[in-house]
């Protein structure tokens, strides 16, 4: 979808993406939230683009898009330094906007996540 705010503004290409696997208090398959996020990333590449990304929780759960920030930061850690810090990011999170801290069973996921990806690089 486009979108032109006025006739002087340049018109902007809208991608939306949706991960409807979340709701509530159960978390998703921490492969298939790895997915979508990769496939995020090969869609829209941090440098190619022209503005941010923007997110929304519809279910009012702002702890699962803090989860979802915080994944996106650790997979693009481990990809950069071969390593990732849980913590360091989350506390990054939790400076920058308390909100979007994780509860204890969203910070015990997002280990599960990267011990998936780990997993799954194993011969």
């Amino acid at each position: 979808c486009l979108l032109c705010q006025d006739k002087k503004a340049k018109e902007r290409l809208l991608q939306r993406f949706l991960f409807p696997l979340w709701d509530g208090e159960q978390h998703p398959d921490p492969l298939a939230l790895i997915d979508f996020l990769t496939a995020i990333r090969q869609r829209v590449p941090h440098r190619k683009r022209a503005s941010p990304l923007l997110l929304h929780c519809s279910s009012g759960g702002i702890g699962q898009m803090g989860t979802l920030v915080a994944l996106d930061s650790l997979l693009h850690q481990l990809r950069a330094e071969k390593s990732v810090d849980v913590f360091g990011v989350v506390l990054r999170l939790m400076k920058s906007c308390c909100l979007m801290t994780p509860t204890l069973d969203q910070y015990m996921f997002l280990y599960t996540c990267i011990r998936d990806i780990l997993a799954q690089r194993q011969p």
